[in-house]
């Protein structure tokens, strides 16, 4: 009785030379790369969340002027909405606060600037009734 030890440079040469298994393993290398999302997909995935987390502050800040609550409340309020499963933008980014009032301010003060520049856009758009009321309020 004889036994045989297969040697792992025997099965690599026999991998190596063997028609099929080089067929196999680009088959499974083409499968599994579609599987695998790409480069762009991943940063995409990633800038989505990112953009998540800032728009989730932004609305807390919104939250907080509907409410009439004071912008010093954007922290306690990013606490709970933490704890409820809601993702935010993390407290501090490279040094920079994103959750005291000053930085709500920041933020709402930017939305009112994009929402701003959208109605006189939509005003310049309207036709007859756009021109004058941008000639009264001294627009264009």
């Amino acid at each position: 009785m004889g036994m045989t030890t297969i040697s792992l440079d025997k099965i690599k040469l026999h991998n190596d030379k063997n028609e099929v298994h080089k067929q196999a393993q680009d088959q499974e290398l083409v499968i599994s790369s579609r599987a695998q999302p790409g480069w762009l997909s991943a940063q995409r995935q990633q800038i989505s969340k990112h953009e998540q987390t800032v728009q989730n502050l932004m609305f807390s800040c919104i939250y907080l002027c509907q409410q009439d609550h004071s912008l010093n409340s954007i922290e306690p309020l990013c606490v709970l909405l933490e704890k409820i499963g809601v993702t935010l933008l993390p407290a501090e980014v490279s040094g920079v606060a994103y959750r005291n009032d000053s930085a709500a301010l920041c933020f709402i003060q930017h939305i009112a600037t994009c929402l701003h520049e959208e109605l006189v856009e939509k005003i310049k758009k309207s036709g007859a009734i756009g021109m004058p009321i941008m000639r009264y309020l001294c627009l264009i």
